[in-house]
């Protein structure tokens, strides 16, 4: 692989620390030990199958996996290839999953063993895709995988890749009902990945538990890459576990876990904590959600000898701010100061900064943001607008260049460190055959930051209940979508133009709050 330009892309990190590191520890997955140097071989193998396969720059490829040591291979030899890698949110339902795959081109899709039956299902929907590679399974119309890269050589492939280049292509959901490409270059992503390094205090010598899902911008980039060109090493787990991770850091001396608010939440109150030795555990990186007061007391009691780190960013603009070790607990229930490499203001409609105190909408630059949303110039117009990245977030800009978040702009919900745009909960909901008028809302949840709420109208002598409701959501979205609470009501408030008043619906379950998410 040549890199293009002056810069680096995300297949140089890796080769850069093969070399520098041949024999080191690069990831340790279910008892298997990988060094920098055979993880670098065997993504240069499936860079070379791939395009052997017809990989070329811009072609879409689609990985379907939990966290495991195929997937991280899979994520840089598609880096290596020249191609643009699309990690597919495996917690989608079926049909979330063909509306992504078709939407974003993917004529290739590499697929782990749990999810056979369901891309078998939806083949037949998916003409664009030429080619299907298993992992761990033997489907007769999927490549093999392993035996793939057996094909390939173990040299860095003899492509131009240029920092400018579509990396990813990320899906998150969007205000329109409907999931939103996220394009992102090797430029913006080994900028993400040298800010983790810098901002989060990451060492050649540290051990890490990543537990988060790769799909994310933060489990790959903002904690994976950033690693991986520090020379760590990342002790990578399938899923979470309480058990698990803390066997985990208990066997591989692991200084530094990086976990969403939720499962972090979980540990600390495990009676586990004290039957695991974590005494090595320095760092604790979180984010998608301040941490209360409350829980950073029990976690300052619990675990003594931890440095916590809170990062505040998007899919779209990388890691904006951070909440640094010295900062704990004083700034803990804000977004943090701003990171290293982005420039970060608070402004008013018309783009001008607002006064410290004062609320406005969090804007962003830096090389770390979104080249565009796939397949929308509208939105991707309007999101980047006078050359600064709009977040929808409302924030105040304290002392000391704090951010405070308030609220949003956009009525996206953010449960357990998923985004859940209303509409698209609300369309799924209309398709119920007894509901009349629906409105869907977050409301408080002290485990998951917000849940899912929703306000129904039932059609003229129809019986439904919450579960039926809840259950049918269930069925046609990702799980964590689906509502938690569900409340039948006559008729929804309206404003005078006739648009769902949801701040009225809103308002009983945040009264008293200073913060509305």
């Amino acid at each position: 692989m040549r890199a293009v330009g002056s810069g680096s892309t995300i297949g140089d990190l890796l080769s850069r620390s093969a070399r520098r590191l041949p024999n080191k520890t690069a990831l340790v997955f279910e008892g298997e030990r990988v060094s920098y140097r055979e993880l670098n071989e065997r993504s240069n193998r499936l860079a070379h199958a791939l395009i052997g396969l017809g990989a070329r720059r811009g072609m879409k490829i689609g990985l379907l996996s939990r966290n495991s040591t195929g997937f991280v291979v899979s994520h840089f030899g598609v880096a290596k290839s020249g191609a643009t890698l699309v990690p597919l949110n495996f917690l989608l339902a079926p049909r979330e999953l063909e509306y992504v795959i078709r939407h974003c081109d993917a004529e290739v899709l590499i697929f782990s063993e749990e999810f056979e039956a369901t891309l078998d299902e939806l083949r037949p929907r998916l003409a664009a895709v030429r080619r299907y590679i298993a992992m761990n399974c033997r489907p007769p119309w999927a490549h093999r995988w392993d035996e793939l890269l057996a094909s390939g050589s173990s040299e860095e492939p003899d492509v131009d890749v240029c920092e400018d280049d579509a990396y990813t292509l990320m899906y998150t959901s969007g205000t329109t009902g409907r999931p939103k490409g996220v394009v992102s270059s090797h430029r913006a992503r080994v900028e993400v990945s040298l800010q983790g390094v810098i901002d989060y205090q990451m060492r050649e010598e540290q051990v890490t538990v990543l537990a988060l899902p790769m799909f994310h911008m933060g489990g790959l980039n903002t904690c994976f890459t950033s690693h991986v060109l520090s020379g760590a090493t990342v002790v990578l787990m399938r899923k979470f576990d309480v058990e698990e991770l803390l066997r985990n850091a208990e066997k591989e001396r692991a200084t530094f876990l990086f976990l969403a608010p939720s499962p972090m939440y979980a540990i600390i109150d495990s009676p586990l904590l004290a039957k695991y030795d974590h005494s090595s555990v320095r760092f604790w990186m979180y984010g998608g959600a301040p941490m209360p007061q409350e829980i950073f007391r029990k976690a300052a009691e619990r675990l003594p000898r931890v440095r916590f780190i809170q990062g505040y960013g998007s899919t779209e603009a990388g890691q904006l701010t951070v909440v640094r070790p010295e900062d704990h607990p004083a700034r803990a229930h804000t977004a943090g100061s701003p990171c290293c490499l982005a420039d970060v203001r608070v402004v008013d409609k018309e783009g001008r900064d607002v006064a410290p105190g004062e609320v406005g909408e969090i804007v962003a630059r830096g090389p770390q943001i979104m080249t565009e949303y796939y397949k929308e110039p509208g939105e991707t117009a309007d999101s980047l607008r006078g050359g600064w990245f709009h977040t929808g977030d409302l924030a105040r800009m304290e002392s000391g260049n704090f951010l405070t978040i308030v609220d949003r702009i956009k009525e996206m919900i953010v449960s357990g460190s998923e985004n859940i745009y209303p509409k698209e909960v609300e369309e799924v909901l209309y398709m119920h055959p007894g509901v009349q008028d629906a409105a869907v809302f977050g409301i408080p949840d002290e485990k998951w930051g917000e849940s899912v709420c929703a306000a129904i109208v039932l059609k003229a002598g129809e019986r439904v209940t919450a579960a039926q409701i809840i259950d049918f959501c269930r069925a046609n979205l990702a799980s964590y979508k689906k509502p938690r609470v569900v409340n039948f009501v006559d008729a929804l408030p309206r404003t005078s133009i006739g648009k769902i008043a949801k701040s009225e619906l809103r308002e009983p379950y945040w009264k008293g709050r200073e913060r509305k998410i």
